[in-house]
């Protein structure tokens, strides 16, 4: 993405090169959405998810340990595994995959938590219109991420200034994380 062009209002951009010195803007950007989504949900209570997370978690545990098993070739005790145990193992993985199934459809189902993950995504997503809002703070990183144009030139009160931030954000993080498809 380094070499793509961002065109707004007669400037052109380019991201920096992804350096520590410039990864840590990537830092100061997440930190300031994380703080604003703390503090945007920070009253919402989440117990409720936890729960069905935290039985998603253990069964992925185990799901998982019994992999590591069946790759190592050895069973619980370190003995060689034979095809019945292969199959036995296997079996539970099976399971494991079944019960993670049906702890996803029963979240599905229940409108209580979805409403709960609705209304967190829209928390987060309030967070995120703050930090686009808060142009001081978006002009000081985009000057540090980008390159070749003058952010100074730019009218950030324009939607096409909101649009064009969140593109280089988005791609500045997808840079900064080695996924650079889009």
């Amino acid at each position: 993405m380094e070499n793509k062009i961002y065109n707004i209002q007669g400037q052109a951009f380019r991201l920096q090169a992804n350096t520590l010195d410039v990864k840590k803007y990537g830092v100061r950007l997440l930190a300031r959405i994380r703080k604003l989504a703390y503090e945007y949900t920070k009253d919402t209570d989440f117990i409720f998810l936890e729960k069905y997370n935290e039985r998603k978690q253990e069964l992925n545990t185990a799901k998982c340990q019994v992999q590591e098993l069946i790759d190592s070739n050895l069973d619980e005790q370190g003995y060689e595994l034979t095809e019945e145990n292969k199959r036995d193992y296997k079996k539970r993985i099976n399971e494991y995959d079944l019960k993670l199934s049906g702890i996803d459809s029963e979240l599905k189902n229940d409108t209580e938590a979805q409403q709960i993950i609705k209304l967190k995504a829209e928390l987060e997503s309030l967070a995120m219109v703050e930090l686009l809002a808060d142009i001081e703070f978006l002009k000081e990183v985009l000057d540090k991420i980008l390159k070749d144009g003058d952010i100074k030139k730019i009218d950030f009160s324009t939607p096409e200034a909101r649009h064009f931030m969140t593109e280089v954000i988005y791609d500045f993080f997808c840079s900064m994380s080695g996924n650079v498809k889009r």
